[in-house]
């Protein structure tokens, strides 16, 4: 695969792994988690959002769509084919097609234009989505490439996927954080659409192996806000190798307009985020566990 289907590039991250580093975020995945906050990663195809307040009623999008219905352009209708032509005529910049093919050619003369920052930092390049499993053909070809100008590699991913899968990028990985967000498998299915022994069964080949791992809990409220979650998951943990180390994560419903482009409503949009004593109570339950935690 000479190609793949990602939806941005951000420099110069600092929460994507080690040191100072690219972030790849590549389409498509195979959870439905309701609390994402990257829903524009879902499909593998590009997906179209449209932001009212740029919009100023020209019609050119109407006018430009080879589906359009009585001068009217067939965003979010079952006509509407996601072929990008009503983006481009929409020279307000209310429409925009979130995802876009990338060459291997062209990935590589983008990231590698921050290659002495990584060295400089000890930083490197991180492929995130979506899920970057989904495109292991090309995720090999772009990490064997890092690896062989010496750049640390990463990647997030919620690792529900076959082993053989992850073992053939394995020996050209040197760092994955991966999600736990909760033990139950049952309760893992109702949240995301999947139930989570391929995951946890993924950790565990990681951990025998002594594999780097980075792992997070996002705390979503009503879903594993509780100290029974916690100890769970830190239980769990423990069993694995202590010092592993979890970072939860606060829910936040700042991707609430993200949906909103995409004509659909954030479920949890009128949540609560955990409150800082929250975090600190929940921290503790996984400290007494002899796990090395933390939190934001």
């Amino acid at each position: 695969m000479e190609s793949a289907v990602i939806f941005n590039i951000q420099h110069f991250s600092i929460h994507d792994g080690p040191g100072v580093r690219t972030t790849v975020f590549m389409k498509g995945c195979n959870l439905r988690c309701w609390w994402c906050h990257n829903p524009e990663s879902w499909e593998h195809a590009p997906t179209l959002c449209f932001h009212p307040t740029a919009c100023i009623d020209c019609n050119a999008c109407g006018e430009a769509c080879p589906q359009a219905e009585n001068g009217k352009a067939a965003r979010f209708t079952h006509r509407c084919t996601q072929c990008g032509k009503c983006t481009e005529a929409c020279y307000a910049g209310a429409l925009s097609l979130m995802g876009r093919k990338i060459t291997l050619a062209e990935l590589m003369e983008e990231l590698l234009k921050d290659q002495s920052i990584y060295l400089r930092s000890q930083g490197g390049v991180t492929f995130s989505g979506g899920e970057p499993l989904l495109q292991a053909p090309f995720l090999l070809k772009a990490l064997l490439l890092l690896q062989a100008r010496g750049i640390h590699t990463a990647i997030e991913s919620a690792l529900h996927a076959p082993w053989e899968v992850l073992s053939l990028l394995l020996p050209h990985l040197n760092l994955i954080m991966a999600d736990i967000k909760c033990m139950d498998p049952i309760r893992h299915q109702a949240h995301t659409g999947k139930r989570n022994e391929q995951i946890l069964s993924n950790i565990q080949r990681l951990a025998e192996k002594g594999f780097p791992l980075v792992l997070r809990t996002p705390i979503i409220p009503g879903v594993n806000d509780d100290a029974e979650s916690i100890r769970a998951i830190g239980t769990f943990i423990a069993g694995l190798n202590p010092k592993i180390p979890l970072e939860l994560l606060p829910f936040n419903p700042l991707c609430t307009e993200k949906y909103a482009s995409m004509n659909q409503s954030y479920p949890g949009a009128r949540l609560t985020p955990p409150s800082k004593e929250k975090m600190d109570a929940l921290l503790k339950e996984a400290r007494q566990l002899g796990i090395e935690a933390s939190h934001q």
